[in-house]
Parts: C-alpha cells; sequence; structure tokens
C-alpha cells in the first residue's frame, strides 16, 4: 500500500446524512481493498494503522482483519456472466424522509407490472433496481445558492436592434440569449402553442423560423412550421405573437446539466397537449449544447 506524503486519509462519518447501507460498507471496502493490496498478512497489518485512526475519526467502531483471496472469489471474478439490461430509479437520500421510498417503489413496480401483463418481462424487480443517490454536503448548497443570485444579478442584453421597432417580435428584448421562448399561433377557430429555446440571441432563432415560414425547403424544420406550411396551404389566415418563458443557463461542463434544455422539457411536459405543437420525441432528444465542449468537434 502505497500513500502519497502528507495524505490524509478521510472517510464518511457514520452520522453523516448517507444511506445505511454505504457507511455500512466503508469499513467492509477499506479492509478489502487493503487486503487485496497487501500481498502477505504481515504487510496488511504494519500499513493498517493509518486507515484504522481515520474510520475511528469517523465514527467507524470495527478492526481491520486481513481477507486472504479465495480461489473461488477469482474464478467467479474471471467468469463471463450474461448483462441484463437494467433501469436505475435513483432518489434522493435523507434521513428526515420517513417514507420508505424504495419500497413503496418496488411495490408499484409489482402493482402495474405483474406476470400477466404484457411489459412485465421488461418492468419487474429484476430489471428495474433502485439505489439511493447522496444529496448535496451544505458546501455545494451554498456555493450553488451563491452561484444562482450572481447569474440573476447578471444584465440581460434585452434591448432592440430592429430598424421598425413596431415589427419587433419580442420588444425591447430580441436581443436576449439563452432563453426558452413560446410561439402563439392564432386562428379564428384554435390556437396552438410552440415551445423553443435558443442559447444565440432571439432574434437569430427567429430570423431562422421566418426562413422556415417561406422556405418551402426548410417547410420541416420545426413542428412549427409544419404547422404554418399546414395553415398557407388551407388558405387559414394566423398571427404569431412570441413571449420569453424563462432565462436559463446552457450546458456547462462543471455541472455536467444543461438547464436550458431541462426547461424547454419541463414546459413541454407542463402544457395542455392538446394545444401544443411540441413532438413528444423532444422529451427524450440528448442536449445539443454540449457537443462544443467534445474533443471531436475540434479533431
Amino acid at each position: 500500500p502505497f500513500s502519497k506524503p502528507g495524505n490524509k486519509h478521510q472517510y464518511v462519518h457514520i452520522e453523516s446524512n448517507h444511506p445505511s447501507t454505504i457507511t455500512r460498507r466503508i469499513p467492509q471496502s477499506i479492509e478489502s481493498r487493503l487486503s487485496n493490496i497487501s500481498s502477505t498478512e504481515e504487510i496488511f497489518n504494519n500499513n493498517k494503522l493509518e486507515y484504522q485512526t481515520a474510520l475511528a475519526a469517523a465514527g467507524h467502531k470495527v478492526e481491520l482483519q486481513y481477507q486472504q483471496p479465495s480461489r473461488n472469489e477469482e474464478e467467479h471474478s474471471n467468469s463471463k456472466r450474461r448483462k441484463r439490461n437494467i433501469t436505475w430509479f435513483n432518489p434522493p437520500y435523507s434521513k428526515h424522509v420517513q417514507t420508505k421510498i424504495g419500497k413503496t417503489f418496488l411495490d408499484l413496480v409489482d402493482k402495474h407490472f405483474p406476470k400477466a401483463h404484457d411489459l412485465h418481462k421488461i418492468c419487474n424487480r429484476n430489471t428495474i433496481k433502485i439505489s439511493y443517490s447522496c444529496t448535496k454536503n451544505m458546501d455545494r448548497v451554498i456555493n450553488a445558492h451563491n452561484s444562482k443570485i450572481k447569474y440573476k444579478q447578471q444584465s440581460y442584453e434585452e434591448k432592440c436592434n430592429c430598424r421598425n421597432k413596431q415589427d419587433c417580435p419580442l420588444p425591447e428584448k430580441c436581443t436576449s440569449n439563452n432563453l426558452i421562448y413560446e410561439a402563439k399561433v392564432a386562428t379564428t377557430h384554435e390556437t396552438k402553442y410552440y415551445i423553443g429555446l435558443t442559447s444565440t440571441t432571439f432574434k437569430s432563432r427567429y430570423n431562422n423560423h421566418k426562413a422556415s415560414f417561406t422556405d418551402n425547403r426548410k417547410k420541416n424544420n420545426t413542428e412549427l412550421s409544419k404547422y404554418i406550411w399546414k395553415l398557407k396551404e388551407d388558405g387559414t389566415s394566423y398571427t404569431i405573437t412570441w413571449k420569453i418563458l424563462k432565462h436559463a443557463r446552457p450546458y456547462s461542463p462543471k455541472t455536467n446539466r444543461c438547464n436550458l434544455c431541462l426547461w424547454e422539457k419541463f414546459y413541454i411536459i407542463t402544457a395542455n397537449k392538446d394545444d401544443i405543437l411540441n413532438s413528444r420525441t423532444e422529451l427524450i432528444s440528448t442536449c445539443k449544447h454540449r457537443r462544443k465542449f467534445l474533443l471531436s468537434e475540434y479533431g
């Protein structure tokens, strides 16, 4: 076993807000790892003191014991096993929650997908597993809160550079960026809505929409353009009004999350399915804003 000079071992405290399965298995994992990287029991005993001290400081009252690896375990680790397609449900864990989330969730799986159900082979306890995810510590919560406040305080470039201010789709806001917008298409007999997003300025996105409304080659670019062309072919008059629903951050490699795409999906889900033009397949689409952070984009 090797540790860098000055390195201090720290483990999750026994009383921390973590699932009991995690805190209970920490000493076992340390014991197993230390045994595997120690060629003899003597080497194990000579190096276990610093690990034992770190575990005691975290409230784990255990005595590390050397584990001799068995031949059965080695053969089992090298054997080929069929991989099962498993869907994981990862709810956040908190000791303050009294409801048994895991048991309740698995009971719902048994209830709604019994053996007689057509989807039982896909949705059962062998293919759907639950594993709690740990909540953020206070340092990350405070940093996220401060970052959110600072982001809100940033001034958006909400101004208009249109020559004819009366034709501006968003008066005084057409140059805004990183936003989710709504297009309301009203006819004499119905009103439809389209939810979209843009990480560039709204005006550049609006110009793309206008091009898809007039260029026959781009009529299938979006669900909105398909609907507009349908109205034009039927000879139905319409009016389009635009508005900003929300500003949000695009994808960040630090958080590995795109709030812009998440909020767009949220507005699509919560909208009335009879009035919205967006396709339901947009909910499972991948984030396009992370592409610029991939090395393949610069290869």
